[in-house]
């Protein structure tokens, strides 16, 4: 399932569609999202978290967040051309925009806040979440940053651990990549 919307030199296309296959993983990503509660943790004084361990982690995360919230998106755009046609439609490209199409503006934009509290449960460093438990190793909390850059930190920490070396190589000495790469983590056994 995706929905997408492209806008260049005036020239606009948009396209949604439904994959039934998809659609019945939906409920299980979702479910395990809702529902997984952390386990007591027990901080391992013997073992180290490398960086791949992280990003690993991150992405898992990520990657259970598309496929809970995906559908959601897609099927809203479908539904708002389903309206328009009549008709369900299970998939639609087309090079020109409705006023419908900001349903799926809005589902999307929609996604953030909900992105925002599955990472922001974690930065207090009490819980941790589905990736951080399977990589084995939660974020330490940080008292002297606040909840929603702590949270920031844990969300763009991927684009930070990729911008990081580049800036040091270009010497940049205090840039946000910088700032946000700064997430100290403590193994878990």
């Amino acid at each position: 399932m995706y929905a997408s919307t492209q806008c260049t030199n005036g020239d606009c296309r948009v396209a949604a569609s439904f994959s039934p296959h998809l659609f019945a993983v939906w409920p299980v990503a979702l479910a395990l999202l809702l529902a997984f509660k952390s386990p007591p943790l027990k901080v391992s004084e013997t073992r180290t978290v490398k960086k791949r361990y992280i990003f690993a982690a991150w992405f898992i995360d990520y990657l259970l967040l598309m496929l809970a919230l995906g559908p959601i998106v897609a099927v809203s755009a479908l539904a708002a051309e389903s309206a328009h046609q009549g008709y369900w439609v299970s998939a639609f490209d087309r090079d020109y925009l409705r006023a419908t199409d900001s349903v799926a503006t809005v589902s999307i934009l929609a996604m953030f806040p909900a992105i925002a509290v599955y990472f922001g449960r974690s930065a207090n460093g009490e819980t941790v979440t589905v990736g951080q438990y399977l990589m084995r190793f939660r974020i330490r909390a940080d008292a002297s940053r606040a909840a929603w850059r702590q949270t920031a930190a844990i969300m763009f920490l991927p684009a930070a651990m990729i911008a990081r070396p580049i800036e040091a190589r270009i010497g940049i000495r205090r840039s946000p990549a910088f700032v946000f790469a700064q997430i100290e983590v403590d193994p878990i056994e």
